[in-house]
């Protein structure tokens, strides 16, 4: 089985995307579907982590930092959510 903690995300060529500071939120829209997304919190951070050259592994590893918390549970939720951004064309695997 495949280690996907190996793999790379980018964010998608068809996407726009928006940092709103001062409430914390990312604002994402396709610009082919014209679907839009919000993430916030942990979410948000893992979004921000996400450039083309972090493992998911090192994405896991940050947020297990940052949010103290249990690795294994911050690694099943990373792993649902970049599946999620990949399911809805939000971020493609780099290698």
């Amino acid at each position: 089985m495949e280690d996907i903690t190996k793999n790379i995300y980018r964010y998608s060529s068809q996407i726009a995307w928006q940092q709103e500071r001062s409430r914390g939120f990312i604002y994402i829209s396709d610009m082919i579907t014209h679907r839009q997304f919000y993430l916030e919190n942990v979410a948000k951070d893992c979004w921000l982590l996400i450039n083309g050259v972090h493992s998911l592994k090192d994405v896991i590893d940050q947020l297990a930092i940052d949010y103290n918390a249990p690795y294994e549970m911050i690694k099943t939720d990373t792993i649902q959510l970049i599946n999620d951004l990949v399911k809805n064309h939000l971020v493609e695997r780099v290698n």
